[in-house]
């Protein structure tokens, strides 16, 4: 990461809920993920093709050009204070309320419990809206002026068993700001090695770790339960009340059940993670010491590196020393020879220097020069499994003299 930009062959970018794209620390060669200006989603790099509707979905419909208003209040945590003036005054507090598609989830602190009550909510101008609960006996309407994208004020009717309150509120949007970095090309990788870090005085409920995603599976989900199970696991650093952890969290496949671990870390030290794939299996390892290994089968899965805050604070963190292992290739496919020992592979774009050599067994065979890679390695393009064994000991062997 020593350039001014991310190179777009290699890194897909996005953000929402406040976030913004990431950016190269020049100074210090990583990568740097921090909150935005705007609550208005971008995914149509992350997704390879413009995409309006999920970006309208993640922007909640915000559009600068509108107003402030939101054309829906699915998925959004709000902090309301409600007074109620009319028939007498009265203080009710702060609450804390999630809306979902159609229902609201609330602590009712007459029942001292939680509870779900339907809601409509519909945009009545640029930077207003209503929202309406009807039940049996009972209708609550609020009518919302938003002052920001995020905060705002209202006045509130309530009738009850045929009496009827009123009164005033305010109210805050409790966004997630969201910033993120795919690995473009995950179809050929079969582990990362990677760096995190939270550096010190960062606030509470920051965090960035590396996820696993199906993006067919999380885009066509019809429910929270199955937009969840489209991440197979996650390698996730987080600062929560004080406390830093590393968490390795993975999806049973047969199951859906997660498998979560977590091991203790600290804020302004950088964390080393890595995964690979071997023999059906998964491996996670901390700071070079093995974590866990689940069973696993890979699928259509990408790579991203997600960083957050919960609380829509100002964050920093950071990516460095990003390692990938992949699949090994060979030059194989249409190759020029005018001049042997040179050949010019068109599957590789580059020049090859073969030469004659002994495998690991005494036999005869050919190793080359990669110019593309500056490695010598041995050539042979199809290997059954005992074959690449003693491949990657000879190239590691012939490397090392």
């Amino acid at each position: 990461f020593s350039g001014t930009e991310l190179n777009s062959s290699k890194w897909d970018v996005a953000w929402w809920d406040g976030g913004t794209a990431p950016s190269i620390d020049q100074v210090n060669n990583r990568v740097e993920f921090t909150k935005g200006s705007s609550y208005e989603a971008n995914l149509s790099d992350l997704m390879n093709v413009p995409n309006p509707n999920a970006e309208s979905e993640y922007s909640y419909g915000y559009d600068a050009s509108y107003g402030f208003a939101p054309s829906t209040i699915a998925d959004m945590n709000v902090r309301i204070h409600e007074e109620q003036i009319l028939p007498e005054y009265s203080d009710y507090g702060v609450d804390y309320i999630y809306y979902s598609d159609g229902f609201l989830s609330r602590y009712d602190w007459d029942e001292q419990q939680e509870v779900q009550e339907p809601y409509l909510y519909q945009r009545t101008g640029p930077n207003t809206a209503k929202i309406t609960m009807q039940s049996p006996g009972e209708l609550y309407v609020a009518d919302l002026t938003f002052t920001s994208q995020n905060s705002g004020t209202g006045t509130w009717e309530e009738t009850e068993d045929g009496d009827t309150y009123s009164g005033n509120l305010t109210f805050d949007i409790i966004f997630s700001p969201h910033s993120l970095l795919e690995f473009s090309q995950s179809d050929d990788i079969e582990g990362i090695e990677f760096e995190l870090m939270i550096p010190n005085g960062a606030p509470d409920n920051t965090c960035i770790g590396l996820f696993a995603v199906d993006y067919n599976a999380m885009f066509n989900a019809t429910s929270d339960e199955q937009e969840e199970g489209a991440i197979k696991f996650d390698l996730d650093l987080c600062y929560f009340n004080g406390l830093v952890e590393m968490e390795f969290n993975h999806k049973d496949p047969e199951t859906g059940e997660e498998n979560s671990t977590s091991q203790s870390a600290q804020l302004g030290v950088p964390q080393k993670i890595a995964f690979y794939y071997q023999d059906g299996r998964i491996h996670f390892f901390h700071n070079d010491q093995p974590v866990k290994d689940y069973s696993y089968e890979r699928g259509s899965e990408i790579f991203l590196i997600r960083a957050e805050n919960e609380s829509d604070l100002d964050f920093s963190v950071y990516l460095q020393n990003v390692r990938i292992l992949r699949k090994k290739s060979y030059p194989q496919g249409w190759m020029w020879m005018d001049y042997y020992p040179w050949a010019y592979s068109y599957d590789s774009n580059s020049w090859l220097y073969f030469q004659l050599a002994k495998d690991a067994d005494g036999h005869p065979g050919m190793i080359y020069w990669d110019t593309a890679t500056e490695d010598w390695d041995i050539y042979y393009p199809a290997l059954s499994p005992e074959q690449s064994a003693d491949q990657e000991k000879a190239s590691q062997s012939l490397n090392q003299d």
